[in-house]
C-alpha cells in the first residue's frame, strides 16, 4: 500500500467519508422541513387567534372563528406559545383535519429551521468542495548541486555527505516558507467537531426549548464552522517570503508586509505548556497529574520595540531548513537570541 499516496489524498478522504455524507443528511432534513412548511401554507387554514386565558402555568387557551362559530383550544406553553399575553391576537395556521395541530404564522416558526439548515448545507458543500480541490503542497526538489553530492555519496560510501551549513551562516538570499499542511487540517477538524456539537443538539432539541435558544445555537455552530473554514483557507495558501528589507506574508483574506527594521525581538511560545500551567493552578501537589498525550504547539512570535506582536510562525513551517535560516537571520538582525516567553 502506498502510504504517501493515501496521506496526500487525506483532504479528499475527509470530504468523501465525513463532509459529503453529512451534507446529504442535512439536505434531506432541509427538504423535509421545507416540504412540511409548504404543506402547511397550502393545505392548512389561516385564522386570527386570540388568547382568552393565559393564567395557567403550563397551558394557554386560544380562540378563533371557524365555520360560523367559535373554537377554543388549549395548547402547552412552549415554543412560540410560551410568551403569549392575555387578549393577544396573532395569525395562526390550523390543520382542518386535526384542530389540535397549530403553527403560528411567523417567518421563524415557518421557515427558520429550513433557512438555518440550508445555510449549514451551504457551509458543508463549500467545505467539501474546498477539500476535494485541495492538493497538499509538495516539498521543493533539492538543488542540482546537492542532489549530485548525495548521488556521489551513494556510489562511494567513503565520501562523506555534505556538511551542514553553520547555524548563523546567512548569505542574505531570499527565504520562502509555507504553512504546514497540519494547520489547515486541524482547522477543518476542530471546526467540524465543535460546530456539530452545537448544531446536532440544537436540531434535536425538545419542543419546549425556546426557538431563540435553538436557532441561536445553530447560528453559533454555523458561525464557528465559517470562522474555522476561513482560517483553513487562509492557512492552506499562506506563504512567507523574507528578503533583505522586509517580510511579505501572502494569504487569503489579506496579506501584509513587515519591515525588518521594525523587528526587535523574537520569542518562542509553547502554547500547550501554558495550558498545562494554567490547569495546574490550584492543583494539590499530592494529586496525581493526568497523563498528557497532546503534542506541543510551539509558535515563534516577532515583536517590535514596544512588544507589539507583528507575526506568528508555526515551528513546523516548511521547508524546515528555510525556517532555520529565517530564525538565524532574525537573531542576527536583532542581536538577541530567541528565548521562551
Amino acid at each position: 500500500m502506498n502510504c504517501d499516496g493515501f496521506f496526500s489524498s487525506a483532504p479528499k478522504v475527509i470530504a468523501l467519508v465525513g463532509v459529503f455524507p453529512l451534507l446529504l443528511v442535512f439536505l434531506w432534513f432541509t427538504w423535509k422541513i421545507a416540504a412540511k412548511c409548504r404543506d402547511v401554507q397550502t393545505n392548512w387554514t389561516r385564522v386570527e387567534a386570540q388568547v382568552v386565558d393565559a393564567s395557567q402555568d403550563d397551558k394557554v387557551t386560544l380562540e378563533w372563528s371557524w365555520r360560523g362559530g367559535k373554537v377554543r383550544q388549549e395548547v402547552k406553553k412552549e415554543g412560540s406559545f410560551k410568551d403569549l399575553a392575555q387578549s393577544q391576537t396573532f395569525p395562526l395556521y390550523m390543520n382542518p383535519r386535526n384542530r389540535a395541530e397549530m403553527r403560528p404564522d411567523t417567518f421563524g416558526e415557518m421557515w427558520g429551521g429550513a433557512v438555518v439548515l440550508g445555510v449549514i448545507s451551504l457551509v458543508l458543500a463549500g467545505t467539501g468542495l474546498f477539500l476535494m480541490l485541495t492538493e497538499d503542497p509538495k516539498m521543493p526538489e533539492m538543488s542540482a548541486d546537492f542532489a549530485a553530492q548525495v548521488e556521489r555519496a551513494k556510489l562511494n560510501p567513503q565520501v562523506s555527505t555534505p556538511t551542514p551549513r553553520p547555524s548563523h551562516d546567512d548569505n542574505g538570499g531570499i527565504i520562502q516558507m509555507r504553512e504546514p499542511g497540519e494547520s489547515w487540517k486541524a482547522n477543518v477538524f476542530w471546526g467540524l467537531l465543535f460546530g456539530l456539537l452545537l448544531l446536532v443538539p440544537a436540531f434535536f432539541a425538545p419542543k419546549d426549548v425556546s426557538a431563540w435558544k435553538k436557532y441561536g445555537m445553530m447560528a453559533l455552530g454555523v458561525a464557528w464552522m465559517a470562522f474555522m473554514g476561513r482560517s483553513a483557507i487562509q492557512n492552506h495558501g499562506r506563504t512567507v517570503r523574507c528578503d533583505r528589507t522586509s517580510i511579505q506574508v501572502s494569504q487569503a483574506f489579506g496579506s501584509k508586509r513587515i519591515l525588518l527594521s521594525d523587528v526587535k525581538k523574537v520569542t518562542r511560545d509553547d502554547v500547550r505548556q501554558k495550558l498545562r500551567e494554567w490547569e495546574d493552578v490550584g492543583r494539590s501537589r499530592y494529586k496525581t497529574k493526568p497523563l498528557d498525550t497532546m503534542a506541543p504547539i510551539v509558535l515563534y512570535i516577532l515583536r517590535d520595540a514596544q512588544g507589539k506582536e507583528l507575526l506568528r510562525l508555526d515551528k513546523n513551517m516548511e521547508p524546515a531548513g528555510e525556517l532555520r535560516r529565517f530564525l538565524d537571520r532574525m537573531e542576527n538582525l536583532t542581536g538577541v537570541p530567541i528565548r521562551d516567553e
